[in-house]
């Protein structure tokens, strides 16, 4: 059995360093010295993750650990560290770094968009982790801070959503001078997320919430088209209804509608040309 773990572990190390060293030839010893630890944590993670599996597929080790037959699932928290190491040794090394976006959303509505959107399975969602800056425990700004030091410490692609005329511009502004979060990583709806939606999208999600049913599309851009401020408030001025009790169901709403369109929205320049298509635009090129 060790035997046959080593084995797998040396031929993948034997194809990491085959795969890998040109990207370190000719390159500081700081730099080599990364790439060997980094060699190290993944002959580790490689033979851990072997031995596990072989052990959580194999019945009669299950059944050989009497009353304590837990104990072999606990073994994820090492696949991490070493995953966790490795991706620390490489994340210097051009080439090599594998790097997964967080997203810093400023609220509830952005968050629940974009992560009905990534049930879209498009790939650009499979390296994007979301947060929202405005979460419960995160509205601290000290909290704020810390977050994005721990991602930026750890190798993640940090971007970050806001509005730009918005209650949080002081926060989102702030952390974008501290150099927290790039300049060109960083996107400012002009007023909020509702008001960036085209309103023929918009009025779809409306509708299939059960609202504004005998409302033609025409007749609802007519009014809202150009009303130069949030189409939440043009919404209640026409219709009087009141979007903020709905902002979330209204946001899933919308992101159903764009995934169940039969011409993909990044095919489609006219919505690529919205602010909405701008802020999926804008996602897709992070990282």
């Amino acid at each position: 059995m060790v035997d046959k773990h080593c084995d797998v572990a040396v031929r993948a190390l034997r194809n990491f360093v085959t795969g890998t060293f040109p990207l370190i030839q000719d390159k500081p010893n700081v730099t080599i010295q990364k790439y060997l630890d980094a060699a190290f944590f993944f002959c580790q993670f490689i033979q851990e993750a072997e031995m596990a599996i072989g052990m959580w597929t194999d019945r009669q080790v299950l059944t050989g650990l009497d009353d304590y037959p837990e104990v072999i699932f606990r073994r994820f928290a090492r696949l991490r560290d070493y995953l966790k190491s490795l991706l620390e040794c490489t994340r210097t090394i051009h080439g090599m770094h594998a790097a997964t976006v967080v997203l810093f959303v400023e609220g509830s509505s952005e968050l629940a968009f974009l992560e009905t959107m990534a049930t879209s399975s498009a790939v650009w969602w499979s390296e994007l982790r979301l947060e929202s800056y405005d979460g419960k425990g995160n509205r601290s700004p000290k909290r704020i801070e810390m977050l994005l030091r721990k991602y930026n410490k750890e190798g993640y692609v940090v971007g970050m959503q806001g509005d730009a005329d918005g209650s949080k511009r002081d926060v989102f502004q702030r952390l974008s001078e501290k150099g927290l979060v790039t300049k060109t990583n960083t996107f400012a709806f002009r007023h909020d997320f509702e008001t960036s939606v085209p309103l023929p999208v918009l009025l779809d999600a409306l509708h299939h919430l059960g609202y504004l049913a005998g409302v033609a599309v025409e007749h609802f851009q007519a009014n809202l088209q150009g009303s130069g401020g949030s189409v939440c408030a043009a919404i209640k001025a026409h219709y009087q209804l009141d979007i903020e009790p709905i902002k979330k169901k209204l946001a899933v709403a919308i992101a159903h509608a764009l995934n169940e369109r039969v011409r993909w929205w990044w095919q489609d320049a006219d919505f690529g040309a919205s602010e909405l298509g701008q802020f999926l635009g804008f996602i897709r090129q992070l990282g």
